[in-house]
């Protein structure tokens, strides 16, 4: 498999997940945190994509810059209900304050204090409502000033007896806190960027306008509240000072598989035509976190499709090949629940896909590893070495590293030592798979689920009985996403540009060239009030206009 991103060494081992989906995907990442991420990364490469990698020939770039400006979070989040109070902090937030109001003297009143609204107008762009330590918060990125990497403080609950000097140094104050937890930030901006990147291998041009606009409109847009944001962090700067300890710290991107997928490219496609859109830049960005999950979500389906293969992503057809079914209930109940029905079924299905998919590649390797075993050699240390390096079991919990070791003995006591290498193939994948599959239930599983519920793509967004649909914020998305300002396309024509190239079924005829009329044995007059509906939903959010004749139009946004 050739892989696209940065490799420390081929041999080193990962997740089963991470080797279909790249390194890496995890559920605890906010949706959100997708945008903040993939930005940091593109602002800490200078606003370049194709930067950071190392497979394939060597970017400029190898790292990125990880903004720390712990001068400003520590000023909008760190206040006296912090669930995670320091000393360290405690000390560094009046320093901060005193060094502000210095600057500040002279201005404001009593009633009016500057620092109080200085904080409650930057606090109003807080990205994630969690309730999370103040050095794990984000704030929206209103400008590119506003931009940082998540941190952690180390043995931040563990502080008692600690006091601060009053001549200690405000850089000893920042000492122990690190930038490479990945604990929020876990790298699934990494992996949009690497997606943009390895898209626009062969496009300069479409590369160069994603960077420029988002350039500017984190740069350029918004620049008054990016001064501000910088008056803060520069007065905690100033009293810190450039020590051993510089203060921003780089990171290096993750990987991703098969760069020449044909996706990678329509995800750049969708990103640029969206970014044309001549919006408010704070509803630009807010559109841009959906179609990031959108994409994120696609992405997770595609790979999981049982078409999908090396073979099909390096030579284009995979688009058509892996394309998902994913019918969307726009009737809402209105049909009896038929399609209603029809998409939840087809949500459990994609479900199972990413299940099968991590089982049928365990079971590739173990085949693979077999077969390179001669046959007057002894297969078992080769499995188990090549099991632990590959898949890396080393960090598993004891427990379930103990339980592997017991399934694999037990295996080799009923097989003996000149296993038939059937059986053992059988045996082993069944026990490679349980202990791999504990870690991907718990961290990967469910990342599409999260995903898809945030940007509006399944509903509810709690409970069960999930189902696809189009919420209003992601229909505009695909609306901007595919119609460049300007131009239209009747409704049928988008419609059926929304089947060829994310698989959303809407009406009779993507329904009956998806086979699901003929799987679900269903009358396709129930795709035809589903089409309907969703017209009645865009013509209500001003997305498409039907005229007298009975055409309707989907139109781009404004230039």
């Amino acid at each position: 498999m050739e892989r696209y991103g940065y490799l420390e060494g081929q041999r080193e081992g990962y997740p089963v997940a991470a080797w279909i989906w790249g390194h890496r995907l995890r559920v605890g990442q906010h949706w959100m945190e997708y945008l903040l991420e993939f930005l940091n990364v593109l602002a800490g490469f200078d606003y370049e994509l194709g930067q950071g990698v190392n497979t394939g020939g060597q970017s400029a770039k190898l790292a990125y810059t990880r903004f720390t400006r712990l001068g400003l979070r520590r000023f909008v989040f760190y206040d006296d209900w912090e669930k995670t109070r320091h000393p360290f902090d405690d000390s560094a937030r009046e320093r901060l304050e005193q060094a502000l109001r210095q600057q500040c003297a002279g201005n404001g009143n009593a009633d009016d204090d500057p620092l109080t609204l200085a904080r409650s107008l930057l606090r109003a762009f807080s990205a994630v409502e969690e309730n999370r330590s103040w050095f794990a918060k984000s704030l929206f990125p209103a400008h590119h000033n506003l931009l940082f990497w998540e941190g952690l403080r180390k043995g931040a609950t563990k502080f008692q007896g600690r006091a601060v000097a009053e001549n200690a140094p405000p850089y000893f104050l920042d000492a122990e806190i690190a930038f490479d937890a990945r604990n929020f930030f876990a790298r699934g901006g990494e992996i949009y960027y690497l997606i943009l990147s390895a898209g626009t291998q062969n496009a300069t041009a479409l590369r160069q306008t994603i960077a420029e606009r988002l350039r500017a409109l984190l740069a350029e847009r918004n620049a008054a509240l990016g001064v501000l944001a910088e008056i803060i962090d520069r007065a905690w700067q100033q009293q810190a000072g450039q020590h051993s300890t510089p203060q921003d710290k780089t990171g290096r991107l993750g990987w991703i598989p098969d760069p020449n997928c044909a996706l990678y490219a329509m995800i750049a496609e969708d990103v640029v035509t969206l970014l044309q859109a001549d919006l408010d830049p704070l509803e630009t960005l807010d559109l841009l976190a959906h179609l990031v999950g959108l994409h994120l979500t696609l992405y997770i389906y595609h790979r999981a499709h049982p078409e999908a293969t090396p073979a099909r992503h390096s030579d284009g057809s995979c688009c058509e090949h892996c394309r998902p079914c994913l019918p969307v209930d726009a009737l809402e109940g209105a049909d009896g629940g038929v399609v209603h029905a029809i998409s939840t079924a087809a949500f459990r299905e994609q479900e199972s896909r990413i299940v099968r998919q991590a089982e049928t590649y365990a079971r590739a390797q173990v085949t693979a590893w077999l077969d390179a075993v001669p046959d007057d050699a002894d297969p078992y240390p080769v499995l188990d070495s090549e099991a632990r390096a590959y898949f890396d079991l080393t960090r598993l919990s004891k427990a379930s590293r103990d339980a592997f070791a017991g399934r694999v003995n037990a295996l080799i006591r009923r097989l003996g030592a000149a296993p038939d290498r059937a059986a053992l193939a059988e045996g082993y994948t069944a026990a490679l798979i349980e202990v791999l599959m504990q870690d991907f239930d718990k961290n990967f599983k469910g990342v599409h689920r999260k995903l898809a519920k945030a940007v509006g793509l399944v509903a509810p967004r709690k409970g069960s009985n999930a189902r696809f649909v189009l919420g209003d914020n992601l229909l505009k998305v695909l609306t901007l996403a595919n119609l460049p300002p300007g131009s239209g396309l009747t409704y049928d024509e988008f419609l059926e540009r929304l089947y060829r190239r994310y698989g959303l079924v809407v009406a009779v005829r993507e329904a009956r060239e998806s086979g699901l009329l003929e799987r679900q044995r269903v009358n396709g007059e129930y795709f035809d009030r589903n089409r309907a509906a969703l017209l009645e939903k865009m013509k209500h959010a001003g997305l498409a206009t039907e005229y007298s004749d009975a055409t309707a139009v989907v139109m781009g946004g404004h230039q």
